[in-house]
């Protein structure tokens, strides 16, 4: 196998990162230079993650949502049922271990509606779309608050209305429509952010590219899936079409393009694959698992075009679940939200399809997501980047994520 490297010409202080890696990347351990570069997650985060998975797999119908507050080292557990609440929190601790638990805060607070009821919300108000933009806001998403409290329809800042007048008449219309509170808030219109040579087995992070009619499409990878035996390198179903050949950078033919989830804008490459992802040029790391990303936590991302010395990390999740759609194309995306800083460039074209990950307080590393879309534009990218949850894309196709080599 060739020496890997996601481009061919490297920088002086790339070659330096390089002397830092084993020879032989296959050979390894978890505990890799890459690791090294991502800052590890309070031991909060793990208490959130435990709280947040079983929430979502059984308690729905009560749980509301969660908030980690990582300077406190407290989980904020929001839920119409204190009994409820209480079982959840009791049931995810047991697979926590005690000394983590004793470090963490957990309390919980009571909430106006559950994940079920804002779930059904957001879809009546999705299918009333055109009536809540009468006022001539154009709306580009749609997010259940984590308090539970009710939605918050997400307008295009750029839409040239009167913003005081069209808020408050989407606001009105909405709770009409939704039975629910509703709030609005402006952003920038998510936009896709769609970019070397590699060889098997392909590894997350890597460029991946399809050329039609001179035109080349460039993006990222995310993680290698599998079904029944059979691998998928993943990256976001905005990139490409259904039976593309895809390529790396040196066109040799990575795989077709034979699986794809719109809603979670996730497309299955089938080739070789494994359980490494490149978080940037000369720097990779393993996926040990998958997890779901709450508000307050933060993560990092290895899409091709930013994280080119050092993954970009310091990424905070504003929003934890919001509906989203691009350029009013009527498909909808469902992931999450996040902000670095003001200023600071979160994300840029060919990002799309990159992974999303954190690395938990072991060191090793978890899959968040697919890099989707991103918004507010600032330097050569954009402030705000939005994924789709690894858990969700896994879940929708039948699929594991690989952890082994």
């Amino acid at each position: 196998m060739r020496v890997r490297s996601r481009i061919a010409v490297l920088t002086t202080a790339l070659l330096t990162c390089l002397a830092a890696l084993p020879a032989n990347p296959a050979a390894a351990d978890d505990k890799d230079a890459a690791l090294a570069k991502l800052p590890p997650s309070p031991v909060v985060d793990q208490v959130a993650g435990a709280i947040g998975e079983l929430a979502l797999k059984n308690y729905t119908g009560s749980y509301a949502g969660l908030r980690v507050d990582a300077a406190t080292s407290t989980v904020t557990v929001y839920s119409t049922d204190a009994a409820a609440a209480k079982k959840l929190t009791d049931s995810a601790l047991l697979s926590v271990p005690a000394q983590t638990r004793a470090s963490v805060k957990v309390q919980a607070v009571p909430a106006a509606y559950s994940k079920a009821e804002l779930w059904k919300a957001r879809a009546t108000l999705w299918a009333k779309k055109e009536t809540l933009q009468a006022s001539g806001a154009k709306v580009i998403g749609i997010a259940a608050r984590p308090e539970g409290e009710g939605l918050t329809v997400l307008l295009n800042k750029k839409t040239s209305v009167i913003r005081t007048t069209a808020a408050a008449s989407v606001a009105t219309v909405a709770e009409a429509a939704a039975g629910v509170p509703v709030d609005v808030d402006w952003r920038a219109a998510p936009a896709p952010i769609s970019r070397f040579d590699d060889s098997p087995p392909y590894w997350g992070g890597s460029y991946v590219k399809k050329t039609q009619l001179g035109w080349t499409y460039e993006c990222t990878s995310a993680f290698g899936m599998a079904i029944s035996g059979r691998e998928w390198l993943m990256t976001a179903d905005h990139c490409f079409d259904l039976n593309d050949t895809i390529k790396d950078g040196g066109d040799d033919v990575i795989g077709v393009a034979n699986r794809r989830n719109i809603y979670n804008d996730a497309l299955g490459i089938e080739t070789n694959t494994n359980r490494t992802v490149w978080v940037a040029d000369q720097l990779y790391a393993r996926y040990s698992g998958a997890a779901w990303s709450f508000t307050g936590q933060y993560v990092c991302h290895g899409g091709f075009v930013t994280s080119v010395i050092e993954p970009i990390c310091g990424i905070n999740v504003t929003i934890d679940d919001l509906e989203w759609e691009i350029d009013n194309d009527g498909l909808i995306r469902r992931g999450v939200e996040g902000f670095r800083c003001s200023g600071c460039v979160a994300g840029a074209k060919g990002d799309s399809g990159g992974p999303v990950l954190a690395s938990r307080a072991d060191g090793s590393v978890e899959s968040r997501g697919i890099l989707s879309a991103a918004a507010e534009e600032v330097d050569y990218g954009y402030e705000y980047v939005y994924w789709t949850e690894t858990p969700r894309i896994l879940s929708a196709f039948g699929g594991t994520l690989i952890t082994t080599d």
